[in-house]
């Protein structure tokens, strides 16, 4: 069973913290949804660390920003993918990651959307180790994104169930 204890202690020797708060939705929509076992969450981008609601990367690669920045913003989005999961259900409910969907914006010569969204995979393969967080992938790149940010990325895990 991972705690968030572990999930920080695995994330340290990359310098990485977890927020200490989770993301408010931006609209009418739930944050995480929890059904039959599984975990969805909203998707989310970039927003600063420490909490302030803003977002840490804003543009497109290719043009304003560098395919390294694109990777960062990706770490930093699913760190608070990870703290979505810790405010519901709970990371120590998580069986297995199942799929990280992604989607970079970038101009139209950019064709690295995967590199840019192994930032994300990596952050989560070191936070949850590889039994639990290998998971499947999709990054689409796209043209626009909310707020202008570079990247969001949703993730679904499986959970483990809970009887009453």
């Amino acid at each position: 069973m991972l705690t968030r204890e572990a999930i920080e202690s695995n994330l340290e020797p990359l310098g990485l913290t977890l927020p200490r708060s989770h993301p408010v939705p931006r609209g009418l929509y739930s944050a995480v949804r929890v059904d039959s076992g599984v975990a969805w969450t909203s998707a989310l981008g970039p927003l600063a660390i420490d909490g302030s609601g803003t977002f840490a990367f804003r543009g497109e690669i290719g043009s304003d920003l560098t395919e390294q920045a694109g990777r960062e913003a990706a770490a930093l989005t699913a760190l608070h993918l990870i703290a979505s999961l810790d405010q519901k259900p709970g990371l120590n409910r998580v069986v297995r990651l199942l799929d990280l969907v992604a989607y970079v914006r970038a101009n139209d010569e950019f064709e690295r959307h995967a590199y840019v969204a192994d930032g994300a995979s990596e952050v989560l393969l070191a936070a949850f180790g590889d039994e639990v967080g290998s998971h499947a992938r999709t990054v689409v790149g796209v043209r626009s994104l909310p707020f202008a940010v570079p990247f969001v990325a949703a993730l679904r895990a499986s959970l483990e169930r809970v009887t009453p």
